[in-house]
């Protein structure tokens, strides 16, 4: 501003303040992780939104095998192959009202020596070695105590009577249930060794207020570590979210649930999700792991971390380190097609590992073709566009409004001419580069408007049509072929 204008005394006043030399310039919006889930049971902890760095800090506040310390494993874990660079926050949930019980049998007499293993919600345990006449309740003991020496499991044991061992949930509600339990042993020993896959956990906790907690960041990614099939849960985050789209918020969020479950239960519930935008499964069928630890992994490799970074591509992560479901589980490409027409995602398997392949939300109205909302890319390239709009339009609030044909030499004046030129760079930066977040830039400044209100003098309407990039997603060739026949 320099010196006061009633300034007469002989003096120098140097004025040192920062501009900003590159209006226009597409910039990418910095993705938050925000973790919502339970902790362990017994755990005391506060509920407030809390930043997180590593898996060991959520495993101490949280407890040890809790859901969110098993999500914050897998994209904060130690070897750092999970975010970088990318805030992670966690806002925890009250308890469920039921604990998920579940029990592993032994029956027999050990014959000759054996190594097993037990892996429960894709941990697994300690090996354990049977002995040549250990009876059921021995190996019982064994097999308890093997669970007991990995903190990470997420369920609490008993000895019971006659060779069982009787696993609690370390949370309780519907989610609880998605623990899968599998007992390794490397021969035939002479022991029967049986499983009652877990069950009762009832009434999950509500989100409503973890959600409220939510306000003015734009926190881009949500994780729902509840069960995907839970609807209610579904709808809240929906319509919470919708309320992020609003003109005045201008903040919407991606919600990520995780799912190992087949073509034909999964879109049971996406088909009737028909306008749901907010929504979307992380996909790997057939996988043993608890189905928010497979979220979990795809959005730290490659959801999130590819939307931060090169926002205008689609995901094809693998979910290493985690378990992938038998080759005779695995969809053939019509069942994906079908399931991305019903709002489900998919996976492929490479190898021994699942693979992203397609990552969709549940959005398929009818009569909509292509459906606007449907690929998670897709509505990230719009954010990417709102929040480079913003960044310019903020700059112009409270300075003089007036039309392009006033002469003003006042570097604080806003005419729309200015307005459209800073839009038309952005249209520009957001098409060329290492954006490729819209194509045809060209269309939208010639169809792009800048005017001042004909009712309002302070008010600048603006339209600015964008087209998003597409993304390679079906490659048709058509090989031709002969016989090569001499002269």
């Amino acid at each position: 501003m320099g010196l006061p204008n009633t300034w007469v005394s002989r003096v120098l006043g140097v004025d040192v303040a920062y501009k900003n030399f590159n209006k226009g310039q597409a910039l990418f919006l910095p993705r938050r992780v925000v973790v919502i889930g339970q902790g362990a049971s017994d755990a005391v902890f506060d509920m407030g939104q809390t930043e997180i760095i590593s898996a060991s800090q959520a495993a101490k506040k949280y407890g040890y095998g809790s859901p969110l310390h098993l999500a914050i494993n897998q994209i904060l874990p130690a070897n750092n192959d999970g975010l970088l660079g990318i805030p992670v926050s966690v806002i925890p949930l009250v308890d469920g009202t039921t604990a998920s019980n579940g029990s592993i049998a032994v029956t027999g007499t050990e014959a000759a020596q054996s190594v097993g293993q037990v892996i429960i919600g894709g941990i697994a345990s300690l090996q354990f070695v049977t002995s040549v006449g250990d009876t059921a309740d021995t190996v019982a003991g064994k097999i308890k105590e093997a669970i007991d020496s990995v903190l990470n499991m997420p369920v609490t044991t008993e000895k019971g009577t006659n060779g069982e061992v009787v696993l609690t949930s370390k949370w309780k509600g519907e989610s609880a249930n998605d623990i899968t339990i599998e007992v390794v042993l490397d021969n035939n020993s002479g022991l029967t060794i049986s499983v009652e896959e877990m069950t009762s956990g009832a009434v999950n906790p509500d989100v409503s207020e973890a959600l409220a907690q939510i306000t003015d960041k734009w926190e881009t990614d949500l994780l729902n570590c509840l069960n995907y099939d839970d609807t209610q849960t579904l709808d809240k985050f929906h319509t919470w979210n919708m309320g992020r789209w609003n003109q005045l918020v201008r903040k919407p969020a991606l919600v990520a649930v995780g799912c190992t479950d087949d073509f034909a239960t999964r879109t049971a519930i996406t088909d009737e999700r028909k306008d749901d935008r907010t929504n979307y499964l992380v996909q790997s069928t057939g996988s043993r792991e608890l189905p928010f630890v497979v979220a979990a992994r795809g959005m730290a490799k490659n959801i999130v971390q590819t939307a931060n970074d090169k926002p205008a591509m689609n995901y094809i992560g693998k979910l290493t380190g985690l378990h992938a479901g038998a080759d005779s589980v695995q969809e053939s490409d019509n069942v994906r097609n079908l399931a991305v027409l019903k709002g489900a995602s998919t996976n492929r398997k490479v190898g021994t590992v699942a693979e992203l392949n397609d990552v969709v939300t549940c959005y398929h109205p009818e009569g909509e073709t292509p459906p606007a909302y449907r690929y998670v890319a897709d509505i990230v390239k719009v954010s990417n566009v709102m929040f480079n709009v913003e960044i310019i339009l903020q700059s112009l609030k409270g300075r003089p409004l007036t039309p392009d044909t006033t002469v003003t030499k006042d570097p604080d004046a806003v005419q729309p001419q200015m307005v459209a030129t800073n839009l038309g760079v952005l249209a520009t930066n957001l098409a060329g580069g290492k954006s490729m977040i819209i194509v045809e830039p060209e269309f939208t400044k010639k169809n792009m408007q800048v005017t001042i209100n004909s009712q309002n003098p302070k008010r600048l309407d603006i339209v600015f049509p964008v087209k998003i990039s597409g993304t390679t997603e079906v490659i048709s060739v058509d090989l031709a072929w002969g016989f090569y026949l001499g002269e």
